[in-house]
């Protein structure tokens, strides 16, 4: 009985131990597109082209808690991206969100099978990084 018990402290030790979600991350070519909110390359989660026009979309996968998006874009400064999550019918589930170079880590919402950002180019007041629209570079997103 002693022994039972120790193999099963044992194995709630290792289950408590157990390593947590690992990240994982995405990262897409863009070329800037021909106008804000257009992405040409992502047809649900299916990338159509190697390099989105106009930003790129990511999937979201089983286990995926939260997701930063990041821009590098050839400028070398930040630049604005608009993003939003898509549900299994590709409708967009609760507003765009706006970001400068980084956003932050956010929850993904409970059904949403992808995100699509799209590359600012036609900055306004409002864009989170006035003054530089994105030209070629990469989105990552990061997901925990």
């Amino acid at each position: 009985m002693r022994l039972r018990r120790l193999a099963l402290s044992t194995g709630v030790l290792l289950a408590l131990n157990a390593p947590a979600h690992a990240a994982r991350s995405e990262s897409y070519a863009y070329v800037a597109g021909p106008g804000d909110l257009t992405v040409v390359n992502c047809d649900g989660s299916v990338k159509v082209t190697e390099t989105g026009l106009g930003g790129t979309c990511f999937d979201v996968l089983r286990g995926d808690a939260t997701v930063a998006i990041t821009a590098a874009d050839a400028t070398g400064l930040p630049i604005s991206v608009t993003y939003g999550f898509r549900d299994a019918a590709d409708s967009v589930m609760g507003d765009y969100v706006q970001f400068c170079g980084t956003s932050p880590t956010v929850a993904v919402p409970e059904g949403a099978k992808g995100v699509i950002a799209y590359v600012d180019t036609a900055l306004v007041a409002t864009s989170p990084c006035t003054g530089t629209p994105g030209t070629t570079g990469t989105l990552t997103a990061v997901y925990g």
